[in-house]
């Protein structure tokens, strides 16, 4: 009931969600560093993972963009193929943060639309990436989305089109690093966003870096739409 509340006070539709009876919240405890913003997540799970049967239940009519997470990849990659067959043309996302077991299975989004990738840094990492243009341009070859995007933290985002033209916009550190939990989802939202409202894409890249610096000088991330900076064409 709480977590409803939560959802509803900031108008977040929950209609579709699944509730597992007997099933335990996840929780997560993060340490924050008062010194630098970083977190440490010590994260607890006792609950399956959306199922593409669960999905089934939620409903596509009139949506804009389907964003999904890289989790669960076989079930997930059914939920794209119902999302491919039944809205052709809906633009599809999809956020590679870690290393999983049959996550490449996610690289390569179904049908003729607009398709993104956001590659995190750790998961370019954990492949062996220490430059992230060379990781952009060899990831490339094994996925086929029109737009693959790689954040790279404190350094910025790259991103390379269909075309393969890479691009760069700097990041946007806040004057004083406060709570950087959340930074990441608060770009690929404005990525998303940014998209959805037809902006070029250095100008996506730049709102997004923009939005995640300012959460990351906040606790928090309430607030952050409600800001000027946060519209594209300001």
């Amino acid at each position: 009931a709480r977590i409803r509340d939560d959802l509803a006070a900031r108008n977040i539709d929950i209609e579709g969600a699944t509730i597992v009876r007997g099933g335990a919240t996840p929780t997560s405890y993060i340490s924050l560093s008062r010194a630098t913003g970083s977190r440490t997540i010590v994260h607890y799970r006792d609950l399956p993972e959306l199922s593409a049967a669960d999905f089934t239940q939620v409903d596509l009519t009139n949506l804009d963009w389907a964003h999904f997470e890289g989790r669960n990849p076989a079930e997930t990659e059914a939920m794209i193929a119902r999302v491919a067959t039944e809205c052709p043309g809906l633009p599809i996302s999809v956020e590679i943060e870690k290393p999983r077991p049959g996550i490449e299975r996610l690289f390569r989004l179904p049908g003729d639309r607009q398709t993104l990738l956001i590659v995190s840094r750790a998961f370019a990492e954990q492949q062996g990436a220490h430059e992230p243009e060379a990781f952009l341009k060899a990831f490339a070859n094994d996925c086929d989305a029109t737009l693959l995007i790689l954040p790279w933290g404190a350094k910025g985002a790259y991103a390379l089109t269909e075309a393969r033209e890479l691009l760069f916009a700097p990041a946007h550190p806040p004057e004083t690093l406060v709570d950087t939990i959340a930074a990441g989802d608060v770009f690929n939202a404005a990525v998303i966003d940014a998209l959805l409202q037809g902006a070029e894409l250095a100008e996506v890249l730049e709102r997004a870096n923009a939005l995640a610096g300012r959460s990351c000088g906040q606790l928090g991330i309430d607030g952050l739409s409600e800001t000027p900076q946060a519209s594209i064409g300001d």
